[in-house]
């Protein structure tokens, strides 16, 4: 057993040596993750602020002048233009100079005070849904707000109260941070995993390991435990950088925060030596860890909810380590999950662990038959 530590201590210090005197994982590990966290977190957000609205108003009353200032009181909205007609508005609509026009017609002051109802047009850019439906929403709900203020006579109805649990504020950059933290760990760690071990084929070293005393589950261990330190301490930087920068938060346990961590760079390390034992030199590496990448960010939880997806789907993200350290990272930052979630997600992730180191020893057998 002593022989079995010295042996992986050797090879996993050849590969902290490899790694480090390989400018381009260098600069993979430390400048590219690094410059991604700072500038990714910051404009990556799905809030949709400082609108152009175009104003054509017909009326030209108090209470018309007094619907427009909602909008221009709103913090979503940064520039307000006025029109005299409507063929100038859409002009300015076309060019994309406005993501929104509110027309307000004839008779709104006549209708306000009668008590009728009134129709008030908002037209929003579809070219960017997204924009287009918040958008939407928000003029929507400035209006709602006015014709409340406006109504005598109102009867009785039910009054829906939002609150957000975990983040009140809705705030997208913690969010945004907790899920940047989590993709870079990956895309890095799988790639430097990856990259040390079809290295060793395109140099042809890997036959001088073959000839050594080392087994293959030494080699497997000695070629994960490497980039698992990489990415553990990769994973502490991004974190802490993510509480000091963008003021995310910390409400779970530090305990939980160092098992997820070390579950889940490990299950990483693994998915990255088992898709190097599946390819012959770094080409094929690099597009199939591109694919790799891809299909785990779509199928992760970061772009729509797992539950969304088709039902195949579903059942194949279980093995997709991403969305478990996704879920462990936004349970663990957002708010106190319990020790059952979290060892629930952590008992998939050491599936992984296994299942990724089977074929990868079973793959390595055949290479190293031949």
């Amino acid at each position: 057993m002593r022989n079995f530590w010295w042996r992986v201590y050797t090879l996993v210090k050849k590969e902290f040596v490899q790694i480090w005197q390989d400018p381009r994982l260098r600069k993979l590990i430390v400048v590219s993750t690094l410059l991604q966290m700072v500038f990714i977190v910051g404009n990556n957000t799905l809030d949709v602020k400082n609108l152009r609205l175009a104003v054509l108003d017909y009326d030209k009353t108090y209470e018309s002048r007094e619907l427009v200032s909602r909008f221009q009181d709103s913090p979503y909205f940064q520039k307000v233009m006025y029109f005299e007609d409507r063929p100038s508005m859409e002009y300015v609509m076309d060019l994309q100079k406005v993501e929104m026009c509110l027309v307000i017609n004839n008779g709104f002051a006549v209708a306000i005070h009668k008590q009728e109802p009134c129709e008030v047009l908002v037209a929003v850019d579809g070219r960017n849904t997204n924009v287009a439906g918040i958008g939407a929403d928000y003029a929507n709900q400035i209006v709602a707000d006015y014709s409340a203020s406006v109504m005598v006579k109102k009867q009785a109805q039910p009054i829906l109260v939002s609150r957000a649990r975990f983040n009140p504020e809705l705030n997208w950059t913690w969010f945004s941070a907790v899920s940047t933290i989590s993709s870079l760990v990956v895309s890095t760690i799988i790639t430097v995993a990856g990259i040390s071990l079809v290295l060793e084929k395109d140099l042809g070293t890997i036959d001088h390991l073959w000839i050594s005393p080392l087994s293959r589950k030494e080699f497997l261990l000695g070629k994960t435990l490497a980039p698992t330190c990489i990415g553990l301490i990769l994973f502490w930087v991004l974190s802490f950088l993510g509480i000091v920068l963008y003021d995310m938060p910390f409400n779970g346990s530090f305990l939980m925060f160092l098992i997820n961590g070390f579950f889940a760079v490990m299950a990483l390390c693994a998915t990255g030596v088992l898709l190097a034992c599946l390819c012959k030199n770094q080409f094929q590496a690099v597009l199939l860890g591109g694919l790799l990448l891809f299909v785990q960010y779509l199928t992760g939880g970061t772009i729509s909810p797992v539950a969304d997806m088709p039902p195949i789907v579903q059942y194949l993200t279980f093995f997709n380590p991403f969305r478990w350290f996704l879920a462990n990272n936004l349970g663990i930052f957002l708010k106190d999950m319990s020790w059952i979630t979290f060892g629930k997600h952590c008992l998939y992730l050491m599936a992984d662990i296994v299942v990724c180191f089977y074929f990868a020893d079973r793959i390595l057998k055949k290479y190293k038959d031949k």
